[in-house]
């Protein structure tokens, strides 16, 4: 991009004609030749700007050939970036709300783990259960074996109520001569006998 040497061959990319030392040209990036800036419409101000730029300052001029060429490549490029930018903020979303998904999905674990527990504590206390009622069963079954018995008892007891009404509302006589025969259980009709007349039960 600098002025050229008089001894330079090199042909203006334009014009087809040679640079003189008084010649101020500018090199393309894109297809590398040599143009005299007035064949690519460049001002004095922007030769000079352009002349004073290093190699790495990233400040690069196209012809106008390569500026129609690379226009529509450099829209793709920048259309690139904005896709690119648009896909790592989706990105970044879809990444928020995996974690979201994650934190519902362990607090869905702990709510599954405690219920376990808690269905695991049912299961002891039916069993507990279980176990209370058969053994309230046992013991309504001894008490249910030992009612017949019972009763037997309480009319045994009635049985003796009869006699000793029957016995008292006989003379006094009578009732002296009376024998009592009872079981020590309860378990065997009494009786009783009247030694006067030979009358008797």
């Amino acid at each position: 991009m600098n002025e050229m040497d008089s001894d330079n061959t090199d042909i203006c990319g334009k014009c087809d004609n040679t640079f003189k030392k008084e010649h101020k040209a500018v090199s393309c990036f894109t297809c590398k030749q040599l143009f005299h800036i007035q064949c690519q419409g460049v001002s004095d101000t922007k030769y000079e700007f352009l002349s004073n730029q290093s190699d790495n300052s990233g400040i690069v001029w196209f012809c106008r050939a390569c500026k129609r060429t690379t226009s529509g490549m450099f829209q793709h490029i920048a259309n690139l970036e904005i896709r690119l930018k648009s896909i790592e903020t989706e990105r970044q979303k879809e990444k928020h709300e995996m974690s979201v998904l994650q934190n519902l999905v362990n607090a869905l674990n702990k709510k599954i783990n405690s219920l376990d527990e808690s269905v695991g504590d049912i299961q002891e206390q039916a069993e507990s259960n279980g176990e209370q009622m058969d053994t309230i069963k046992d013991a309504v079954t001894c008490m249910l074996r030992e009612v017949p018995q019972t009763t037997s008892i309480e009319a045994r007891f009635a049985s003796i109520e009869d006699s000793l009404k029957q016995v008292s509302s006989l003379p006094s006589n009578e009732s002296r001569s009376i024998t009592w025969k009872v079981h020590p259980l309860l378990k065997l009709p009494m009786s009783w006998m009247i030694d006067n007349g030979g009358r008797g039960t």
